[in-house]
């Protein structure tokens, strides 16, 4: 169930923060709203937890499932809670300052580029449209389904949601 935990909490919240509580190359990257307690660690308790909650978010009718329309609604929710946290000048749109945050080095480099290309008009700052256009929902609807929908029925269970994944191959 960890393992699993760990390959789709990325995944999922890709979306979120680019600060991770773990160092790059040395363990897995958790946002870090999966810190739970605060202590700059993340727990197995807490992953479960966190991702237990994300799962209840996502199944709105509380049907056990989520189906793909849920999934695609709770998506889009996490890309505008997104947005609005970095548009920390409430201007609807975002500078590259805003897109680019805190980050440095090669993921700095990394997120300019995106910014540039996002901006398909140009202007020096990215619309919700261009945000969202960066990182399309689908692309993460399909992601999650092919990693998490183990019995391909189009819809996710909870125990599919914290299963431990397949090996690479099967």
């Amino acid at each position: 169930m960890f393992v699993r935990n760990l390959m789709t909490a990325g995944l999922l919240l890709a979306l979120s923060a680019p600060a991770v509580l773990a160092k790059p190359d040395k363990g897995p990257h958790f946002p870090p709203e999966y810190d739970l307690n605060g202590d700059g660690t993340v727990t197995s308790d807490e992953v479960t937890t966190a991702r237990t909650a994300e799962f209840t978010a996502m199944d709105t009718d509380a049907s056990g499932y989520a189906s793909i329309a849920e999934i695609e609604a709770w998506l889009t929710a996490k890309q505008t809670e997104r947005f609005t946290a970095l548009d920390s000048d409430e201007s609807s749109a975002l500078s590259q300052a805003e897109f680019v945050g805190s980050a440095t080095g090669r993921q700095a480099r990394r997120a300019a580029k995106a910014f540039k290309i996002g901006d398909t008009d140009q202007n020096g700052e990215l619309s919700s449209a261009e945000f969202a256009a960066l990182r399309p929902v689908s692309q993460d609807l399909i992601r999650l389904l092919t990693a998490v929908d183990t019995d391909d029925d189009d819809q996710i269970s909870l125990a599919e949601y914290l299963a431990e994944p397949a090996k690479p191959g099967r």
